[in-house]
């Protein structure tokens, strides 16, 4: 059912999956062979790490009430995307910086 269902891994790589307990289904370790039934709750077990970003943090240009200008490192994203969610302008500036409610207007190169 994996490897038809869902595109991102090999079955070579859901079968050793299942094998190793890493996909489960209600807590436990199935066989190859076991037959899904409708209540079943499977749960696959990955570990996610985001790709680390400059540890130097956005400089903010100018800032008013209604918006603010900021200088970002060029490794860092502007939103969650990929394989980002916290490492980005819009979460350390929440997060690190205490900005709330942010929408990204424009952006611009040099």
């Amino acid at each position: 059912m994996y490897s038809s269902e869902f595109k991102a891994y090999s079955l070579a790589y859901y079968k050793n999956a299942i094998k190793t307990g890493k996909i489960h289904v209600n807590k436990k370790i199935v066989d190859l062979q076991y037959k899904l039934r409708g209540t079943d709750r499977i749960v696959h077990e990955v570990l996610r790490q985001e790709t680390p970003v400059l540890e130097e943090l956005p400089t903010i240009l100018h800032e008013d009430e209604n918006f603010i200008a900021v200088n970002k490192p060029s490794s860092l994203p502007v939103h969650p995307c990929g394989n980002f969610c916290f490492n980005t302008l819009h979460k350390l500036l929440e997060l690190e910086m205490g900005y709330k409610n942010l929408n990204t207007v424009h952006r611009l190169d040099r």
